[in-house]
């Protein structure tokens, strides 16, 4: 019995692979209906430790640059701020993230993942006027009707760290190259302010070792 668990362990070991992969496609906001999409692309490496022939667990390290451009309809609001400065604006948000998927080898050829990933925001081309002059927009209806205080600058922020689930599906060449199809979902919102929730989908290449 332990000679075979051992020879199970080994053949599963040595299906153990190395990737790297990168990819473009689109990128947005759910839930936040001043989002459009922009071009979005990612690009990192990952390793898959094969549990057996159908299973495997893949957590990778990807540079992934997310974000949206906005398309405010103002309206009667325009009248209290300068539309051009916000409106049209592409708001690049660059990850660094960790996505851990379960991968199911269907065959040879076909496979389907899905899992979550955590990321963190390194770079971002925010800009305090863009993010302010909304807020000064809705802080100046806001005290008209109730009184209150301005909002501050830094509620329209990203929000640090962000998470959410991922998927994926790959054709894979018995030379190594694969492509695929791939899209993620946040679960967390994009500023104090900003409810909307990072999306992603896209193509896929990369070569496995």
């Amino acid at each position: 019995m332990m000679a075979f668990v051992a020879m199970t362990l080994g053949a599963a070991a040595q299906e153990n692979s190395f990737n790297v992969k990168g990819g473009v496609g689109l990128s947005s906001l759910e839930d936040y209906s001043a989002a459009s999409y922009k071009l979005n692309w990612k690009i990192g490496a990952g390793y898959e430790f094969r549990l057996n022939d159908l299973i495997g667990i893949e957590p990778s390290l990807m540079l992934n640059s997310k974000g949206y451009k906005t398309d405010y309809n103002l309206g009667a609001m325009s009248a209290l701020i300068d539309s051009k400065d916000i409106k049209n604006e592409t708001i690049n948000l660059l990850y660094v993230e960790v996505p851990v998927m379960c991968n199911f080898h269907i065959n040879d050829n076909w496979e389907l993942g899905a899992g979550v990933y955590g990321a963190y925001l390194v770079d971002d081309n925010t800009k305090d006027d863009v993010y302010y002059s909304v807020g000064s927009a809705v802080s100046a209806i806001n005290d008209y009707f109730t009184g209150n205080t301005k909002l501050d600058k830094d509620d329209f922020k990203p929000h640090t760290f962000d998470f959410g689930a991922y998927a994926v599906a790959k054709y894979n060449f018995e030379n190594g190259l694969f492509v695929g199809l791939d899209y993620s979902y946040g679960f967390g919102e994009l500023s104090k302010y900003n409810k909307g929730k990072n999306m992603t989908f896209g193509a896929l290449v990369g070569f496995r070792f």
